[in-house]
This record gives structure tokens, C-alpha cells and sequence, in this order.
């Protein structure tokens, strides 16, 4: 198995659909019917998954608009993105 690191290509899963419920964003993955709910952080970083980004680019991304140190955001987005890729939520390359 791949190891995610700040150099990995981000990509959503195609079975998972994301929505705004009742003021909380919601991610369900349709193969096992479980659903995950973001703070607003995931929210945050789940929004620049787009096959495109880095890790790194999406933590930067996310440093500028918050205000938390780079270092901050990467460490954040690395757990984060392990647990989205540990239940087959995102794709990495």
C-alpha cells in the first residue's frame, strides 16, 4: 500500500457523495452505506480534493484562508486525509 505523504494526488472516491445537512457537511459512501460527518476544517480541506492538488497544495491552500501555520495545516490535513483513505474515501497517486 501506497503511504500518503504532502506529494500525493488527492482524488475523491466516485461512490462517495457529499451534502450540506441540516448546517453539517455530510460524506456517504454509497458501496457501504456508512456516512461521515466534517467539522468545519474537514469541510475545509474536503472541498479542494479535485484530482489536482497535492496534500501539500490543499494544506497551503488552507493555511492562507485560516490563518494557521503551514506546518499546522499539513500535519491536520495528513491525519485527516489517513482517515478519509483508511474508509475509501478519497483515491491517492
Amino acid at each position: 500500500m501506497k503511504k500518503l505523504s504532502p506529494e500525493s494526488v488527492l482524488t475523491a472516491q466516485k461512490n462517495v457523495v457529499s451534502k450540506n445537512v441540516a448546517s453539517e457537511y455530510m460524506l456517504l459512501h454509497l458501496e457501504s452505506g456508512d456516512y461521515f460527518g466534517l467539522n468545519a476544517s474537514g469541510h475545509e480541506f474536503w472541498t479542494l480534493v479535485d484530482g489536482r492538488r497535492t496534500l501539500r497544495e490543499i494544506s497551503a491552500a488552507v493555511s492562507k484562508r485560516s490563518g494557521v501555520s503551514a506546518e499546522t495545516a499539513q500535519k491536520e490535513a495528513l491525519g485527516f486525509f489517513n482517515i478519509l483513505w483508511k474508509y475509501k474515501l478519497i483515491d491517492v497517486r
